[in-house]
């Protein structure tokens, strides 16, 4: 009987391990698929596309920009206002499709 038991908690763990092996396989397979693609402007008002650039990660973007990555972080995720050439910029972040 105790050898019953002991199987059907190993089966219940083998499935929640593999769900979120899953998950992991997932997040490095798809998730990590992705670009940010910046656009630059002419001014401020954004009308006059000047370049557009992509890069692998964010601080790539912060390497070009001569800023911290955590200033164009928060800048992206709108907690804090644009500042510097951020003005002149918009910053996407697109996934790539298999």
């Amino acid at each position: 009987m105790n050898m019953i038991v002991v199987l059907v908690v190993l089966e219940q763990l083998v499935q929640v391990v593999c769900k979120y092996l899953l998950i992991y396989i997932y997040i490095i397979l798809i998730m990590k698929k992705n670009n940010w693609i910046l656009y630059l402007f002419e001014t401020d008002e954004k009308k006059d596309i000047v370049k557009i650039m992509e890069f692998k990660t964010m601080r790539d973007v912060s390497f070009v920009l001569n800023m911290d990555a955590s200033v164009i972080s928060n800048w992206y995720h709108g907690l804090i206002n644009a500042r510097g050439i951020l003005k002149n910029c918009a910053l996407y972040q697109s996934l790539t499709l298999q």
